[in-house]
């Protein structure tokens, strides 16, 4: 049977601890200052400093082309932060650390629809899995970097489009796919790296999606083509 409501068995105090835990490890790195490339992307990039209709389309279409990268998410976010409090170090910070706790809910989420069972030890694991995702040191340089909000970012959108995929699968309605898709397209303008969530897709429907009962979890090979080709077109 499908977790409909984890919650409700006090997971809620022990992800709040966590992510106050993870705050709390954080913290010192927002007294950091810019460093890298810091100063030409962020500090010393006039298209950050404006933020209207005519920047924002031109950070969706820039009038010089693409160039080597194309993360206009990431420059819309530096856009806000600049125009909130300025070139200060701490407040393109602490937006890293707004978006990785909510990459920490999210992830938290997608391991209890994975679990998918009603029982304590399934509610442990979700809970061990989220604290190994939030401590794992190989995220310290997206957190404590003033750049790491690209990769922030995508997290929050990848890990919401696998959310919305689960649901599509397990009955939720087509919403919930075109949801998906949107969302992938959004991580994709944070960073490219998102272009590996159709293969985690195809992944799961290879290998039956975890948390669905025999029926739900296996669809036909033709089904599965269709369902994920505009991902990746």
């Amino acid at each position: 049977p499908m977790l409909e409501n984890p919650y409700k068995h006090g997971s809620i105090p022990w992800l709040v601890l966590l992510l106050v835990l993870v705050t709390a490890v954080y913290l010192p790195s927002l007294g950091g200052g810019f460093v890298g490339l810091d100063d030409r992307i962020i500090s010393e990039n006039p298209q950050i400093r404006q933020l209207s209709a005519g920047s924002i389309f031109r950070t969706f279409v820039p009038s010089g082309g693409i160039g080597s990268s194309y993360q206009p998410l990431r420059s819309l976010t530096f856009s806000i932060v600049y125009a909130v409090q300025g070139a200060n170090p701490a407040g393109f910070l602490i937006l890293n650390l707004l978006l990785y706790l909510a990459n920490i809910i999210l992830f938290h989420k997608l391991a209890l629809l994975l679990l998918g069972e009603r029982r304590s030890r399934n509610l442990t694991a979700a809970l061990v899995a989220a604290a190994l995702f939030a401590f794992h040191p190989v995220h310290v340089e997206i957190v404590s970097w003033h750049q790491g909000s690209k990769v922030t970012l995508m997290g929050l959108f990848y890990l919401w489009s696998l959310i919305c995929y689960y649901r599509f699968r397990s009955g939720g309605g087509e919403l919930f796919y075109w949801f998906c898709l949107f969302l992938f397209v959004a991580a994709l303008m944070s960073q490219p790296a998102a272009v590996s969530l159709p293969l985690v897709i195809v992944l799961w429907e290879v290998l039956g999606t975890p948390g669905l009962n025999r029926e739900q979890a296996v669809s036909p090979v033709g089904a599965v083509a269709l369902r994920l080709a505009p991902f990746f077109l």
